[in-house]
C-alpha cells in the first residue's frame, strides 16, 4: 500500500493500522480507547497520553510534519518518535510509527521505500528503545533522531553495496553474452548486441570499453567493414 497511503492523512494512518493489527487486536483501525503503558517487566517506562487527548495531537503531529521546514530525514524521525509519544493504539505502536517514517520518506524520495529500516531497527532493538526511554526522560527527541539518521545512514550503505553487488553481478553476464556472441559473429553491430543483453546503447559502448580495457577485446579495422577479435579466450 505504501505507494498509495498519503503520509499525511488520519484516515490512512488508520486504514493501514487496520491491516496491520487486524485479528491482533479488537481495536485495529481505531485509535485505543483506554490507557495505556509499555512496560519493562512490572515496571512502567513509557505512560501513552490519555486516549482522550490521542486524536487531536495525532492529527497536530501529521499537520506539523506536513508543514515543517525541517529536512525530511530529520522531521520523519521527529513525527516518529512524536507517534511512539503519543502511543495512539492498544497495538502496533512501533510498527506503525517505523511503517509511517518509511511512508513519509517515500514521499520525499520513492526509493526511500525500499530501504530496509525495519531490518536495521530489528538488529539494534536495545538502543532503539533506549533512544526512546531518553528522549521521554530529557523531554528533547535529539537522540532519538541521532539514533534513527545512523540507522538510516547504515540502511543506504547497505543498500548501496546491494546493489553494487547486483549491478557487477549483471555486468559479468552481460560481457559474457557479447564476448560469447562476437566469437561465433565477429561482424556484428552494437545494435545487434543491444538486442541480444537487453542494454541500451551507452551500456553497450560502456561494456566495450570495459572488454577492451581489460584486454579481452579489440576492433579491426574500421567501424564500418571491420570486424571484432575476441582475445585470451574471453567468453570461455
Amino acid at each position: 500500500m505504501l505507494e498509495k497511503v498519503d503520509p499525511y492523512s488520519v484516515k490512512d494512518l488508520l486504514k493501514v493500522h487496520g491491516l496491520m493489527v487486524g485479528g491482533l487486536t479488537p481495536q485495529a483501525g481505531r485509535f485505543r480507547t483506554v490507557e495505556v503503558g509499555v512496560y519493562s517487566g512490572k515496571k512502567l517506562v513509557h505512560a501513552g497520553l490519555p486516549y482522550k487527548m490521542v486524536p487531536g495531537k495525532v492529527g497536530e503531529l501529521l499537520a506539523w510534519v506536513k508543514g515543517s521546514n525541517a529536512h525530511p530525514l530529520v522531521s520523519s524521525c521527529v513525527f516518529h518518535y512524536g507517534l511512539e509519544f503519543i502511543h495512539p493504539f492498544t497495538d502496533g505502536n512501533g510498527r506503525m510509527g517505523r511503517y509511517w517514517q518509511t511512508a513519509l520518506l517515500a514521499a520525499w524520495r520513492p526509493q526511500m521505500a525500499w530501504v530496509p529500516v525495519e531490518e536495521i531497527i530489528r538488529d539494534r532493538q536495545s538502543g532503539y528503545c533506549k533512544a526512546i526511554s531518553v528522549a521521554d526522560k530529557t523531554g528533547d527527541a535529539g537522540k532519538f533522531v541521532e539514533f534513527m539518521l545512523a540507522a538510516l545512514r547504515d540502511a543506504l550503505v547497505q543498500v548501496k553495496r546491494s546493489v553494487g553487488k547486483s549491478d557487477r553481478k549483471s555486468g559479468k553476464k552481460s560481457d559474457k553474452k557479447i564476448l560469447d556472441h562476437l566469437k561465433d559473429y565477429p561482424t556484428a553491430t552494437l545494435e545487434e548486441l543491444q538486442g541480444l543483453t537487453g542494454l541500451s546503447s551507452g551500456g553497450i559502448r560502456k561494456a566495450i570499453r570495459r572488454l577492451k580495457d581489460a584486454k579481452l577485446l579489440r576492433r579491426i579495422g574500421p567501424d564500418k567493414g571491420g570486424h571484432w577479435e575476441v582475445l585470451n579466450g574471453g567468453g570461455e
